[in-house]
């Protein structure tokens, strides 16, 4: 059991606070830093701070321990305008995209298709709706029914990936430092470091005097001493005795990296602790920091200005990292798009094939599919055809395109066989019915262990389809017997 640092309070079965946020991919947590309620009066620091890291985390998008913090859109200049980019990578025009004329609405959107902007331009929308609805008494489906109609006569432009201009400000907030600093503190008590020997820093803390962190928390110029082969959150903390020195170093995505002397009046054990999160491989990393500095050397730290060369160096290697996670992202998009319609077209359009057949066929749609995408010049013909050889030897194999064809055929089948034996009631009907689906084999082995474990699934399927199109007397006279 350990104690909050900020209130002394005993600490019992406390919820493990993150040393950096989680809003921006803090992994590191401890139960005995925080009581329940500094944890909450001090939230305010780091959300200025996550907010100040916005554009960071947008582009890098950190896994996080939960999914309740959205990750943030930001705002993008380009040549026609205002945009805004979301965390998938698409954008959407953030000017108005709805006027009226007379008693008519007209919508014009642009947006990146298949993504969260283009949800949200639904969603605009459909408020739009609901809005006019409730004036006008109308219910749910009244909405539907317009949302539908309207977004299919909506101007919609696509919006791919373009030259835009960001603006990333380090401190925007005045906070940032305030944030690194509970960061540390964090850190120090999670290492256990005596509080007395940060009692000074910790009343800095607690009265969020923004001034005072100032001058003890700066910009951090030094750029050797962090890993370069990813984008990481780093933590150096370094005590030493016999100089009275207790300082630490962060950096947080490798960009903003800050010093914070911690206590120039250190009494308590030697300590040089470091810790690193690789946030692109999503796995702590082992790195080790060996930066010694005396007292003179802390000052001229303190009172250095920011290093613009040195950032925009950070910002480059960043933004290198970025692109590469990005590419990869909207790789994986077009793949998994492109395997569906692939994997469709094949098993409605084509015969059966065998193995060889289904392989050339596959490759050959595959790559010619792909080819046609937007923005994948980036991507080798040797690499196209790598990516089909992968989904066709170990994703969309033959025996799931086996499966996949034979359950259509079985569910096209289910009409014949049904008008033929003319049940004498609905009953008897899907009872038939659910006989006939469980009575099913397949010639390949693999393939009927396939329908032994999906039977009620398709079983299920087929049923409620039949229950639905017997409502209609129709069709009800069709396979049932008058």
């Amino acid at each position: 059991m350990g104690q909050c640092y900020l209130c002394n309070q005993s600490l019992n079965n406390e919820k493990p606070e993150h040393i950096i946020p989680n809003a921006i991919g803090g992994k590191l947590k401890s139960r005995y830093i925080l009581c329940s309620k500094c944890n909450n009066s001090y939230s305010d620091i780091d959300n200025k701070l996550c907010l100040d890291l916005e554009l960071l985390t947008n582009f890098i998008c950190p896994q996080r321990d939960n999914n309740k913090n959205t990750i943030p859109s930001i705002k993008a200049q380009c040549r026609d305008g205002e945009y805004i980019r979301y965390a998938d990578g698409s954008y959407r025009k953030s000017s108005p995209i709805a006027f009226k004329d007379g008693n008519t609405i007209h919508f014009n959107f642009e947006h990146t298709p298949n993504s969260q902007a283009e949800k949200y331009d639904l969603k605009y929308l459909e408020n739009i709706f609901s809005q006019i609805a409730k004036k006008q008494h109308k219910d749910k489906e009244w909405v539907i029914q317009h949302l539908s109609q309207s977004f299919k006569n909506a101007i919609i432009r696509q919006k791919d990936n373009d030259i835009h201009h960001f603006q990333f400000c380090a401190n925007e907030s005045g906070y940032s430092f305030l944030g690194v600093l509970k960061i540390v503190l964090g850190f120090c008590a999670f290492k256990k470091v005596n509080n007395e020997c940060l009692q000074k820093t910790i009343d800095i803390l607690k009265s969020k005097d923004i001034k005072a962190c100032n001058k003890i928390t700066n910009y951090f110029n030094d750029n050797s001493i962090f890993p370069k082969d990813s984008v990481c959150h780093t933590i150096y903390l370094n005590g030493n005795r016999d100089t009275k020195l207790l300082y630490a170093i962060v950096s947080l995505y490798g960009v903003f990296n800050t010093f914070c002397l911690v206590s120039d009046d250190y009494n308590g054990e030697n300590i040089t602790e470091t810790y690193c999160y690789d946030l692109i491989n999503n796995k702590f990393k082992s790195f080790s920091i060996i930066y010694n500095a005396n007292l003179d050397k802390v000052q001229k730290i303190l009172n250095e200005i920011m290093d613009t060369n040195i950032a925009t160096e950070n910002f480059n290697i960043f933004m290198k990292f970025f692109m590469m996670k990005d590419k990869t992202n909207y790789l994986m998009k077009i793949m998994e798009q492109l395997m569906s319609y692939v994997m469709q077209l094949i098993v409605m359009s084509y015969p059966i094939l065998d193995k060889t057949d289904y392989s050339n066929t596959y490759a050959a749609l595959f790559i010619k599919e792909f080819k046609k995408q937007p923005n994948v010049k980036f991507v080798s013909d040797n690499d196209i055809q790598r990516f089909s050889k992968i989904i066709i030897d170990q994703i969309h194999t033959y025996n799931l395109y086996r499966y996949n064809k034979e359950s259509i055929e079985l569910v096209g089948n289910t009409v014949t066989f049904l008008f033929n034996k003319k049940h004498e009631s609905k009953e008897e009907f899907l009872s038939y019915l659910c006989k006939y689906i469980s009575s099913y084999k397949s010639e390949i082995p693999e393939v009927n262990d396939m329908f032994q474990n999906n039977k009620t699934i398709l079983r299920d399927f087929v049923v409620s389809h039949y229950r639905k199109v017997l409502e209609y007397p129709y069709f009800r006279d069709f396979f049932v017997k008058s």
